[in-house]
C-alpha cells in the first residue's frame, strides 16, 4: 500500500468517526430536548411528570432539583444593591478635625569626614583610595570624587580633599 492510499484510508476512516460521534450526540440531545419538553408539559401544579425510562428519572431528579431552586429564588428577599457593582464605602463616624502640628524639620546627618585607605604616589600619576564611613573608593586621581569629596592635591606624605568648601588634609597613620 502506498503512502497516499494510507493517508487517504486515515482521512476516511477519520471522517466516518466524527460522523458517528455527531449522530451519538444529536441522538442523546434529541432525547433531553423531549424529556424537558414532556415533562414541561405534563406540568400540574408545581409538579413535574416525566417517563418512566432510566433517563427519564435521571432527569425527573435534575428537574426536581431545578424547581427546588427556583422556588428558594423566588421566595428570596430582594436584593438592596446592585450585585455587580462595588458596594459605596461606609462612612465613619465625623470627629473634629485635629489640628496638624507642625514637624520639625529633619536635621542632615552629620557629615562624615573622610580617611586615608591607601596613597600610592608617583610623579607621574599619583593615587589615593579614600574611605568614608564604611565605604572605600576605587584608586582616585587628582579632580576626581568619592561621596562628594573631592580629590584636590595629593603630595607624597598628605592628601587634600575638599567638600562644600571644607578642605581637610589626610595623613597616613
Amino acid at each position: 500500500m502506498t503512502q497516499s492510499n494510507r493517508e487517504e484510508r486515515v482521512f476516511w476512516v477519520g471522517l466516518a468517526a466524527l460522523l458517528l460521534v455527531g449522530i451519538f450526540l444529536g441522538v442523546r440531545a434529541e432525547r433531553g430536548v423531549r424529556v424537558v419538553l414532556s415533562a414541561q408539559s405534563g406540568q400540574s401544579g408545581g409538579g413535574t411528570t416525566v417517563t418512566a425510562d432510566a433517563e427519564g428519572q435521571a432527569m425527573r431528579v435534575l428537574l426536581t432539583e431545578l424547581d427546588a431552586k427556583s422556588a428558594r429564588i423566588e421566595q428570596a428577599p430582594a436584593a438592596d444593591r446592585d450585585p455587580f457593582r462595588e458596594p459605596a464605602p461606609k462612612l465613619l463616624a465625623q470627629t473634629a478635625p485635629v489640628p496638624a502640628t507642625p514637624r520639625p524639620t529633619p536635621k542632615p546627618p552629620p557629615r562624615v569626614k573622610p580617611s586615608l585607605g591607601a596613597l600610592l604616589y608617583d610623579e607621574v600619576n599619583p593615587s589615593v583610595q579614600l574611605r568614608v564611613g564604611t565605604l572605600t573608593s576605587d584608586w582616585l586621581h587628582r579632580g576626581e570624587n568619592f561621596k562628594d569629596w573631592t580629590v584636590v592635591e595629593i603630595r607624597p606624605g598628605a592628601v587634600t580633599v575638599s567638600q562644600d568648601g571644607d578642605t581637610v588634609v589626610l595623613r597616613p597613620s
